[in-house]
């Protein structure tokens, strides 16, 4: 992508976090550009749409990426998953949102754009890390803690907005994966 369609990407994440169905005249208006040059950047709201989805499901997977690669155990990296994910507002939004416009195909592709077709997932090397150092009850399966995950984050954004405390809710993410998937001693 040339610069400017970068930034127009950039915008348009937040800008569709915030209304999935926003249209192409109203993203103009609200980026402060002409709609001839987002129309010359992206013909149309389908192709604007799927620049979208792939750079917020390739946002998304770095994240993890970043959060895979921390040190300590396996759920101190599972918590580091989850903190990354949280402060990714506008993608997390796209992500957790009733209709998601980045779904699990889109993440799983960006997986693979990045060389990780056959690799496990980071949450999965967080959970298997955590059955092997004692951090994270070997009774949950890695899917099991991966759909936990995702549930308390669309938990915590709900309280997030309704509480108007993002800190709160992320701590109380933190809180309940530490609870939910840590071993017990």
């Amino acid at each position: 992508m040339a610069g400017n369609a970068e930034k127009i990407i950039e915008g348009t994440i937040a800008l569709l976090a915030e209304d999935p169905g926003m249209s192409m005249t109203a993203v103009a208006r609200r980026l402060g550009i002409g709609r001839t040059t987002l129309y010359r950047s992206f013909p149309d709201r389908d192709q604007l749409v799927e620049q979208v989805r792939r750079e917020g499901a390739r946002r998304l997977v770095e994240a993890l990426e970043a959060a895979a690669g921390s040190r300590g155990t396996g759920l101190e990296m599972l918590q580091a998953c989850c903190e990354r994910l949280f402060e990714m507002e506008s993608e997390l939004s796209l992500t957790l949102a009733e209709n998601p416009l980045i779904t699990e195909s889109d993440l799983a592709a960006a997986a693979v754009e990045k060389g990780h077709k056959d690799s496990p997932s980071p949450i999965d090397v967080a959970v298997r890390r955590g059955h092997r150092d004692g951090s994270i009850d070997t009774e949950l399966p890695a899917r099991w803690v991966d759909n936990l995950l995702w549930a308390t984050l669309v938990a915590g954004r709900q309280f997030a907005e309704e509480s108007g405390s993002r800190h709160r809710a992320l701590g109380l993410v933190l809180t309940t994966m530490r609870r939910a998937v840590g071993k017990t001693r």
